[in-house]
């Protein structure tokens, strides 16, 4: 959005800019009646993961072979036992991926037309 400011102080349209930019009118009105010192009030959340990174570890642990759904469905359960707040399955997945925690994803098998009948595409073994 500094950009568009700059062009339009140099003399630029602000329907030019808008276009240009594919930005609303609007919003560069907005943009260009702010303070020079404005700073966006929203408040990124910086959560400490390390506790359910630690009870990720700890099922995992246990059963190496559960996926983050699995992971999940076990920490929702046990969250609602001891009286905390559920645990979002995306944050789930998040900490996992971070971690190197997720699992390997399996090969799909699909079928494959041949002629006259269905055969499947997997290899065995």
């Amino acid at each position: 959005m500094d950009s568009a400011r700059a062009l339009i102080a140099r003399g630029w349209g602000v329907s030019f800019v808008s276009r240009c930019l594919r930005v609303s009118r609007a919003q560069l009105h907005v943009i260009l009646r702010r303070a020079d010192d404005w700073k966006d009030g929203r408040r990124s959340r910086h959560t400490d993961d390390t506790d359910v990174l630690r009870r990720i570890h700890h099922v995992i642990g246990e059963l190496p072979t559960y996926g983050y759904r699995r992971v999940w469905a076990l920490l929702r359960r046990q969250t609602e036992l001891d009286g905390m707040p559920a645990i979002n399955a995306k944050r789930i997945y998040r900490i996992m991926r971070q971690n190197a925690l997720l699992l390997e994803r399996k090969n799909r098998c699909t079928a494959i037309e041949t002629g006259t009948y269905r055969q499947s595409g997997c290899e065995r073994k």
